[in-house]
């Protein structure tokens, strides 16, 4: 049975891996990509690495309904699932409307792959400071199991 906080480390490292190809195409502060391979667009790089952070999607999306069951009672499930719902929505939301103020020539792009980076990293660090479940489970039906 994968648990929750595998689940969410390989996101986050399928994440974190993901940024590594776009600082290869696009070069961490020259315009010169960092480790040029002959032959392959720095495009190419780009695509490898929004199909890595694409590949976490299902599961992070996924993801939301367990972690209300886990770490809420009943009566708050409902609520705790709209919210992490919305709040991913959200934050797509807020990324569109920041990144015009941020990018505003092409150099600028790599500042939003140091923003992804950063941000993956912090999460996953949250991931291995959190417990994998409550000290005391919510309710019967979170209770995990091993746990009497």
């Amino acid at each position: 049975r994968l648990s929750m906080r595998l689940a969410a480390a390989l996101c986050l490292g399928g994440t974190l891996i993901g940024a590594v190809p776009v600082f290869v195409a696009l070069g961490a502060r020259s315009s010169a990509p960092v480790l040029p391979v002959a032959g392959v667009p720095p495009i190419a790089f780009v695509h490898v690495a929004q199909i890595l952070n694409d590949a976490a999607g299902p599961v992070a999306m996924g993801a939301v309904a367990q972690v209300s069951a886990t770490w809420f009672p009943d009566s708050q499930r409902t609520m705790a699932t709209a919210v992490a719902t919305q709040a991913n929505l959200l934050g797509a939301l807020l990324f569109y409307l920041v990144l015009p103020e941020i990018v505003r020539r092409v150099a600028d792009v790599r500042r939003i792959a140091l923003i992804e980076l950063a941000t993956a990293s912090l999460l996953a660090l949250l991931c291995c400071a959190l417990p994998a479940y409550p000290a005391v489970a919510p309710s019967a039906s979170a209770n995990r199991p091993g746990r009497a």
